[in-house]
């Protein structure tokens, strides 16, 4: 993804792909999650944005439509690893990836460890 300008902009796109993804895969029931509590609150926002990023969250908003449900999930920092391990696995290769049943060794461990934030023991 060539000259995105911000982070907020690049959480907002990952949503936007992530949702295209799941699309073509034809599932029914999806949760995006993301660690930027701005960007979450615009997609779960009906008010029309104003922001840079607002065509972004419009597209992202509409992609949700396609879906039986469609949650947008804020997921702290601290509970959020596995996608960061998967976005740095990734730099290993030099076309797009997409891991859907099994991840890399690392990001699993990782996933564990965030579940524990999300349902703790």
């Amino acid at each position: 993804m060539e000259h995105i300008s911000s982070c907020f902009t690049a959480e907002a796109y990952a949503v936007v792909h992530g949702l295209r993804l799941a699309a073509n895969l034809s599932f029914r029931h999806v949760i995006a999650e993301g660690d930027s509590l701005s960007v979450i609150k615009k997609l779960k926002s009906g008010i029309d944005d104003r922001s840079d990023i607002s065509a972004i969250v419009w597209d992202a908003q509409m992609l949700a439509k396609n879906f039986r449900t469609c949650t947008f999930s804020f997921i702290p920092r601290n509970g959020n690893f596995s996608p960061h391990a998967m976005a740095k696995e990734s730099l290993n290769f030099s076309s797009e990836r997409v891991w859907v049943e099994e991840a890399p060794d690392a990001v699993v461990h990782l996933a564990a460890e965030d579940k524990r934030w999300i349902d703790p023991p």
